[in-house]
């Protein structure tokens, strides 16, 4: 019996994806720019699970629209 391998969280991936500084150098100036930078991480990682979310068999726990809608709510 073959598993299907589970789906992973690469966090440096998602948020260099979602503009997001993720090395100890990237910093940013002002406490705006770094609250900016926490809703597109954020938004990336409900859009990750959006995927995830999709890809499985069989009846799923999470709508993977909601979580888009939740990702895009939180962006500018």
């Amino acid at each position: 019996m073959s598993t299907k391998p589970v789906p992973k969280l690469d966090i440096k991936k998602i948020a260099a994806d979602s503009g997001v500084a993720v090395e100890a150098y990237d910093t940013y100036d002002t406490d705006e720019e770094t609250l900016a930078a926490a809703h597109r991480f954020a938004a990336g990682l409900l859009t990750r699970l959006a995927v995830i979310c999709e890809s499985q068999p069989g009846s799923k726990t999470l709508d993977a629209a909601a979580l888009r809608a939740m990702a895009a709510s939180m962006l500018p």
